[in-house]
């Protein structure tokens, strides 16, 4: 990450200011009143000024006209309306002001593009005078070291010391984040309420998070990422110094995406692409907000995790039964505890009964101490990450005074043997201030109320993947716009740079209206016949291919039944591409689009059903060799000389799509494993789209 003061030099000042000027200063203000309140209750001690252009006073403290008269102001608060907040952010770069935070929404998030240039014209200043700012359409900042909660909303939790960054666009989802995390025992340093992000990007606040060496842990929601090299590069920065990243994405559905996009004007993006940029950089992804908070509050409290599997104990034999699937259904590790870890066990725990789950019902109810040694057993193996108590009773209610020991028990055993547990439950139920307590007395624990939480923050902590998903071929996003060449011509200038296409000929369309076809002396039959044009993308669909093509009559037939095909269906055909077959061998897809990510590049299992469904993998450039290999090897290229060819023709091709400026460039399908090979079969390129500010 870069150490250029421009870009790193705000973080004492926003996060840490020694004065706040908040404009829109009223007690009728209900933004103006929380944040006003919340500073207080935080005890913050520097000075607030309030900017208001009738009032004298407000909050008992004095008011200025305009933020233009003050001096020395470090963050400005805009609880204004959005029609007031280009002037007035004009007037805090005249002054100096080192951040800001806009609540305003109604500016990209509206649609409406005079307010989307005008967010455009507020970013370009802002920028250029390097000032951090949160917004539009958020709901502030909140920096528990000094006090500095700057939220236009009640903030009613604990303000706890603690060592979490918390960048998360919606200012809606902030306040349920940080009383979780609270709850989790990982209090919030940092949390930052980005909105719309046009101003200061979430890879920005990520840069000035990890500045503070005190934080350990950064969770980050967000629709989508507008600057991923930067974003890539403060990821690799707070992994190499030790720190977990961990990311809920939100639209990942095409509906989500639609919804995001209305939300906060950000392009969510196809959200196959981000899972595996994120797992790219090495970014922990979760599915939800509740996961994310338990991966964080993990990651806070046990560090980087040295393993992978998970240790379970309930005391259900229904309770195992259920866990036990669900922890199938995320690829969790389930091993049984290692022999030397059982210990000097009682006979009625001996070590052929220690499963993993293990259904301690009968120690638990009619021996404790057998109980503690199931526990202790658990607790103590190198095998798990983490250990797992899961009741399927209240897990201690006041009512039923045996499951209150239990958890005693529990709790005890993580003192004496020094791990971590994470006490859970299979359906809700309240729990008690006696029981928060008990826990609270005990640090290397926590409870968390939902079981699907649990186990996906731990699969979020330990670096797992979430499920891979189907996606559609990115030619089919196309549909019937003007191609970058035909088929035939981007052959030719692939062969120009060394990429291998079948031996080919080309027959053009207005050459073969008298007289026979000859068959072109370069092919070898059997070949395929296709018909091609910038306009042609489906060619298969529209039967316009025709394969197996063996003599000058068979060839003279598929022409002229493709030229009828072409007429009838009001299609502009270049000519006709003859191109010998390729028998063995296996099928890949390899493409490369630009994206709202970025570049990136798509591998998967290619042929003639690719279109319809099929898992493919994603990088976003650049890419490494290690990262390029693993994507291939997922796509079923594993002998090792097959692999160089293809990762040089990867690489090959990627420099062709840059060469070109094109935005899309599909190869499908490239058939690999065949002498002389691989060979690019089939190929679309499309030209760069110029997109509209506010797209």
């Amino acid at each position: 990450m870069s150490s250029d003061p421009s870009r790193l030099g705000s973080t004492s000042r926003v996060f840490h200011p020694r004065s706040i000027a908040l404009v829109g200063a009223s007690e009728s203000n209900f933004y103006a009143r929380s944040l006003v309140e919340n500073l207080r209750r935080a005890g913050y001690a520097g000075r607030l000024v309030g900017i208001h252009p009738t009032r004298a006073s407000a909050f008992g403290f004095e008011c200025v006209k305009s933020l233009a008269s003050c001096a020395d102001v470090d963050v400005a608060v805009l609880a204004v309306n959005r029609s007031q907040v280009e002037e007035t952010i004009r007037e805090a770069v005249e002054i100096g002001v080192k951040g800001a935070v806009i609540l305003a929404a109604g500016f990209r998030d509206s649609g409406e593009p005079e307010w989307v240039e005008a967010e455009q014209r507020i970013a370009s200043l802002t920028i250029e005078a390097g000032m951090l700012v949160a917004g539009p359409n958020c709901l502030g900042i909140l920096s528990q070291p000094g006090g500095a909660v700057m939220y236009g909303a009640p903030v009613t939790w604990r303000l706890d010391p603690g060592r979490v960054g918390l960048i998360v666009q919606s200012g809606g989802l902030l306040p349920g984040a940080c009383r979780y995390l609270s709850h989790l025992g990982a209090p919030v340093r940092y949390a930052v309420s980005s909105g719309n992000a046009t101003c200061t990007s979430i890879a920005r606040w990520l840069e000035e998070v990890i500045l503070d060496p005190e934080v350990s842990a950064i969770g980050i929601v967000a629709e989508g990422i507008d600057d991923w090299p930067r974003f890539r590069e403060a990821v690799e920065a707070a992994r190499s110094s030790g720190r977990f990243v961990g990311i809920c994405k939100l639209g990942r559905s095409a509906l989500g995406q639609t919804v995001a996009y209305s939300h906060t004007g950000a392009l969510a993006g196809d959200y196959a692409i981000y899972r595996d940029a994120f797992e790219q950089i090495g970014v922990s992804e979760t599915r939800t907000l509740g996961e994310l908070m338990v991966s964080v509050a993990l990651a806070h409290h046990c560090g980087e995790a040295k393993q992978r599997s998970l240790g379970i104990i309930s005391h259900s034999g229904g309770a195992i039964g259920q866990l036990a699937d669900l922890c199938d259904e995320r690829g969790i590790a389930l091993p049984p505890p290692l022999p030397a870890s059982l210990g000097r066990n009682p006979d009625d725990v001996a070590p052929s009964n220690m499963s993993n789950p293990i259904d301690v019902s009968r120690h638990a109810m009619s021996n404790l101490a057998d109980f503690s040694s199931a526990v202790r057993a658990f607790l103590r193996d190198p095998t798990y990450a983490v250990v797992f108590y899961v009741s399927s009773a209240d897990i201690a209610d006041g009512t039923i005074p045996v499951n209150f020991e239990q958890l005693r028990a529990v709790l005890e055993a993580t003192d004496l043997e020094q791990k971590f547990i994470v006490i859970s439950r299979l359906t809700y139920s309240p729990l008690t201030e006696a029981t928060l307590q008990l826990v609270a007395e005990h640090p290397r624990a926590i409870i968390v109320p939902s079981v699907d939480d649990a186990l996906g923050g731990f699969v979020g902590w330990v670096g797992g993947s979430t499920p891979t998903r189907t996606v559609r071929a990115l030619s089919q996003a196309y549909g019937g716009e003007d191609q970058w060449r035909n088929e035939f011509d981007v052959k030719e200038e692939l062969a120009k740079v060394g990429i291998t296409s079948p031996t080919r000929a080309f027959l053009a369309a207005n050459g073969n209206d008298a007289g026979s076809i000859e068959w072109p002396s370069n092919v070898q039959p059997p070949a395929a016949v296709k018909g091609v044009g910038r306009l042609i993308h489906h060619k298969t669909r529209l039967g316009l291919i025709q394969l197996r093509v063996a003599t000058a009559e068979e060839l003279e037939a598929a022409v002229r039944r493709m030229d009828l095909v072409a007429r009838e269906a009001g299609l502009l055909i270049d000519g006709y591409l003859i191109e010998e077959m390729i028998s063995g061998g296996s099928d890949l897809i390899v493409s490369f689009s630009r994206q709202p990510i970025g570049q990136v590049a798509m591998i998967g299992r290619g042929g003639v059903d690719v279109e319809s469904e099929v898992n493919r993998w994603f990088a976003v450039l650049p890419v490494n060799d290690s990262w390029l290999e693993l994507l291939l090897h997922r796509a079923g290229v594993d002998d090792p000389a097959e692999a160089r060819r293809a990762k040089v023709l990867v690489q090959r091709l990627g420099d062709f799509f840059d060469a070109h400026d094109l935005d899309v460039l599909e190869c499908n399908p490239v058939r690999v494993g065949v002498p002389g090979g691989p060979f690019v079969l089939d190929v679309l390129a499309m030209p760069r789209k110029v997109q509209s500010p506010a797209q």
